[in-house]
């Protein structure tokens, strides 16, 4: 296991090399491996927002991150995830295409029946997108149900976890309380920074896998390979495996779909 200080150096890298990879002289995705328009589509821009997130958590990594930083490792765990979900069940980035569209259209119906942001309603589109054939419609809506296909024991309790960092809970209550008690009539002491967690090494390093696990899916998209050497040594320095699996029953269902055409 690596240090602080060579976790953040990894986690420097990693969005070092990925700069470099979208840059003009990037990659050539000329090699779709099957793979179709809403995947790649979906796969290089969600690893886009795992690093551009990455990116502001990059200065605090070497203190510490504190709760309030979560609901950035939330998103950055959900959009890893998602992009390892989208390159291995063939019908997953349709799913999400029929997802957004479905609540892009309840967003539409809900503005419209307000008095103050009526108007707002009509500017909500691509609510017509999502007749895509997909058998990932169940996991494009549920996250439990997309974790439950990836091959990362404890994926979802991860992400309850993070979602429970990441919203108004208790947990947030808590860190911000200074003391264990209230004492009535007392003034209630409030902390302004509620310091580092003791877990902020462990989702520092979940973030360094999640910047690696996605890249290394737009690495395969990439005709030369360019990143594969660096990103197989930064696996090994965070003692991970470089790539994320799907279950094979997740994988062979967006095969069987995606086959009939239905």
């Amino acid at each position: 296991m690596t240090g602080r200080a060579d976790l953040s150096l990894l986690v420097d890298e990693l969005i070092s090399g990925w700069t470099t990879f979208v840059s003009d002289s990037g990659p050539q995705l000329t090699e779709w491996r099957g793979r179709s328009e809403a995947q790649i589509v979906t796969i290089m821009t969600l690893t886009a927002h795992v690093h551009a997130t990455a990116t502001i958590l990059q200065p605090v990594i070497p203190n510490g991150l504190t709760i309030a930083h979560m609901p950035l490792v939330r998103s950055i765990f959900e959009s890893a995830l998602t992009v390892v979900w989208c390159d291995e069940v063939a019908d997953g980035a349709n799913g999400l295409i029929n997802e957004g569209s479905r609540q892009r259209r309840n967003l539409r119906d809900s503005l419209a029946k307000t008095h103050s942001m009526t108007e707002m309603a009509s500017k909500v589109s691509g609510v017509d997108v999502g007749t895509l054939p997909t058998s990932s419609a169940d996991q494009a809506r549920r996250m439990d149900q997309r974790c439950d296909d990836v091959a990362l024991d404890g994926a979802y309790a991860l992400y309850r976890m993070l979602s429970g960092l990441g919203h108004a809970s208790t947990e947030t209550i808590d860190a911000y309380l200074d003391g264990d008690s209230l004492i009535p009539g007392q003034p209630m002491s409030v902390k302004s920074n509620p310091g580092q967690l003791s877990s902020s090494y462990a989702w520092a390093h979940l973030v360094a896998c999640c910047l690696l696990w996605s890249a290394m899916v737009t690495n395969y998209l990439d005709r030369s390979r360019s990143r594969r050497n660096d990103l197989r040594r930064i696996a090994g320095a965070l003692g991970v495996a470089p790539e994320l699996a799907v279950k094979y029953q997740a994988h062979q269902r967006g095969r069987d779909r995606t086959a009939q055409g239905t």
